[in-house]
């Protein structure tokens, strides 16, 4: 056989090839961007569960505390498993400190200035916690969220 009749051979071969890769390519890109659009919706639901769990510390019913701190938790598991590892230990350490903040809540074991103390941390790590899943959602951003914590503290109405 002459190199004129392998022509036709290694053109097939070469987009059978390249038609895999590209095909790869496609489906990770994909894939990924399937992986994206379920944690913004993790995302959302587990900045609602967050405020739902605020709220609920101002009622002095322990049921009515009880559902949303449930709800909270299994909103932050599913996080933990879903997002990346810059997100993951930005919520590790917001839900550390928004339990200990719900549970001395609850307790009325801590004076006021170190509740009020714990619930301004708490708020400055879940800022950074939204931060993070923001520069997770868009890359290229320069928009950083903010807080009022007067808004979203302990005696204020949440947002």
């Amino acid at each position: 056989m002459t190199i004129v009749e392998w022509i036709p051979i290694f053109s097939a071969l070469l987009v059978l090839v390249g038609g895999a890769l590209i095909f790869r390519w496609h489906r990770a890109i994909e894939r990924e961007s399937e992986m994206l659009l379920e944690r913004r919706g993790l995302y959302a639901a587990y900045i609602r569960a967050r405020y739902e769990l605020r709220a609920s510390l101002r009622s002095d019913d322990a049921k009515e505390w009880a559902k949303p701190y449930t709800n909270y938790k299994i909103k932050r598991d599913a996080l933990l498993v879903y997002s990346p590892d810059q997100i993951a230990s930005c919520i590790e350490v917001h839900s550390n400190r928004i339990c200990e903040f719900a549970i001395e809540h609850r307790n009325k074991k801590m004076n006021l200035n170190e509740l009020e103390g714990l619930s301004n941390e708490e708020i400055d790590l879940f800022v950074k916690t939204l931060t993070a899943m923001r520069l997770d959602t868009f890359t290229h951003t320069k928009y950083h969220p903010s807080i009022d914590k007067a808004a979203t503290g302990l005696w204020g109405k949440e947002i």
